[in-house]
């Protein structure tokens, strides 16, 4: 169990290519946050039941060498994290959401997250997304070399007139860590109707005074979030949603998405809990008087 003082950026890790680049991708959230950057290997015990013990030994054996290459991975990158590493049985959804209470952020790779799979099997992914309880971020890192040529990574985010518009802080966090410009997206409330591109363009006016070290772009759209990403699969990013819209998150980052830009990044972070978790992270960090 996670230590309950030091609350650590724990990520998935199950020995594929989406699960490092999980894994880099939340280094920044662990420096951020001044915390350990936390690599869990859950051995399955959900699907076979007890393990012969040859089994277990050779189950152990790749998690070891899953987590070592990982860990390699990250310590090449960026040397000033701290990273720890563990092995746990289980389920790994289920292992992941006993962590949740005494955890930052959960960060797991996009792996499996098509509404088939997630039908079949379930997915870890979306699972975690929709129960945990603290934040957790789905990634999905290009498979090519680098960044398309021209191509713009942003943090995008749903905001409207009509709502309290609470997760646009955790957007301005996320741009000010990776250095992106802000998306808003001014999206369609249910029973309120389309957010008025002046009363957007207003919005954003007095978020970039707000903000003035981020660039904050409005675009208006007369459908909610997810049927908006639809229409642009080709924007590149991050997506960040509050934990009512966690069920979307399949549909956002999932294998319709994937098979069409592959080469693309498209992550998603869902908030909960998350600019308390930061408040109380900077307050622990700060020395006392």
């Amino acid at each position: 169990m996670a230590n309950t003082t030091v609350k650590p950026v724990v990520v998935g890790v199950d020995g594929s290519k989406e699960a490092s680049h999980a894994a880099l991708w939340a280094v920044e959230e662990a420096l951020g946050r001044k915390v350990p950057l936390r690599l869990v290997y859950v051995v399955r015990t959900d699907l076979t039941g007890q393990l012969s013990a040859e089994q277990y030994q050779r189950a152990v054996d790749d998690a070891k060498l899953a987590l070592h290459a990982v860990r390699s991975e990250i310590e090449s990158a960026n040397r000033s994290v701290v990273v720890q590493t563990e092995i746990m049985e289980g389920a790994p959804a289920g292992v992941l959401l006993a962590e949740s209470p005494y955890t930052d952020m959960i960060c797991v790779g996009a792996s499996g997250l098509g509404r088939l799979g997630r039908a079949i099997l379930g997915s870890t992914a979306a699972a975690v997304a929709e129960h945990a309880s603290c934040s957790v971020a789905i990634i999905h890192s290009p498979h090519g070399v680098g960044p398309i040529a021209g191509q713009t990574k942003w943090v995008m985010v749903p905001v409207s007139i009509f709502t309290d518009n609470d997760v646009f802080e955790v957007a301005v966090d996320q741009a000010r860590m990776l250095g992106r410009p802000i998306l808003a997206v001014g999206v369609w409330h249910p029973d309120l109707g389309a957010t008025p591109y002046d009363a957007l363009d207003g919005l954003v006016a007095g978020w970039q005074e707000q903000y003035p070290d981020v660039h904050i772009h409005p675009i208006s759209t007369d459908t909610g979030m997810t049927q908006f990403l639809h229409a642009h699969p080709e924007l590149a990013g991050l997506v960040v949603i509050d934990a009512e819209s966690a069920g979307d998150v399949s549909s956002i980052v999932g294998e319709e998405h994937l098979r069409r830009h592959n080469d693309d990044e498209r992550a998603v972070l869902v908030a909960r809990n998350y600019v308390n978790a930061r408040e109380a992270d900077a307050t622990l960090a700060s020395p006392r008087s």
